[in-house]
């Protein structure tokens, strides 16, 4: 009894572990994807400045923003690669990604033309990859509810672990009463038949009293 009650314990603990470690997956999972789109929609914003710009030291400047994001980017990536786990998120994943690398050349071409005053043709290539742009924010959005579906699923599930782990510690509990009742019973009924054998003792003890006094008299 004592072992089933440790062994539910630790799962207990175990399970409220596992929990956390749900949370703080989906919490930094989203959190990767959220800054992923940021800085996508960043570059995109850098990347029109650029056409817009007349200086050159200006133009400059964007495009060392835009090389920042760029390996802030490729470090998300990186860095998200390790949670691409739940069911479907892999190969959305790597749909991501290819729309990702399916934007970087036209974006490079864009910069290109921006930065040779070609604007009317920089802005025709950032138009055309609109459609790019817009499939890859489906695409992070879907990665979002895939998270956010497959934490749902997981913390049910342990609920319901735990909602069983739960009855099973009082269960144990109700054993280990019953057990104490009926120990403290039996125990009850022992010290009676102690107490009623002491009595009967006792008479037999004062019968005989009586017979050795009866006895002496006559003596």
């Amino acid at each position: 009894l004592a072992g089933a009650t440790v062994s539910a314990i630790m799962q207990t603990r175990r399970l409220q572990e596992h929990t956390r470690d749900i949370v703080d997956d989906m919490l930094g999972s989203v959190q990767l994807i959220g800054e992923l789109d940021a800085s996508v929609e960043r570059r995109r914003i850098l990347v029109d400045d650029h056409i817009f710009a007349t200086n050159r030291g200006e133009m400059l400047g964007l495009e060392g923003d835009i090389a920042t994001l760029n390996a802030k980017i490729a470090e998300i990536i990186r860095a998200y690669d390790r949670w691409a786990v739940l069911p479907g998120e892999r190969a959305l994943w790597q749909r991501a990604q290819a729309d990702l690398r399916e934007l970087d050349p036209p974006i490079r071409r864009a910069l290109a033309a921006s930065r040779d005053n070609h604007d009317i043709e920089a802005r025709r290539i950032m138009e055309e990859v609109t459609e790019p742009f817009a499939r890859l924010d489906r695409d992070l959005d879907d990665l979002i509810a895939i998270n956010n579906r497959g934490a749902g699923e997981d913390l049910t599930r342990f609920s319901m672990i735990r909602l069983r782990l739960t009855m099973t510690l009082i269960a144990i509990g109700l054993v280990a009463l019953a057990g104490t009742v009926i120990i403290a019973v039996w125990a009850s009924r022992q010290v009676g038949r102690l107490e009623d054998e002491l009595h009967r003792v006792a008479r037999l003890l004062e019968e005989r009293n009586r017979e050795l006094d009866a006895f002496a008299g006559r003596v």
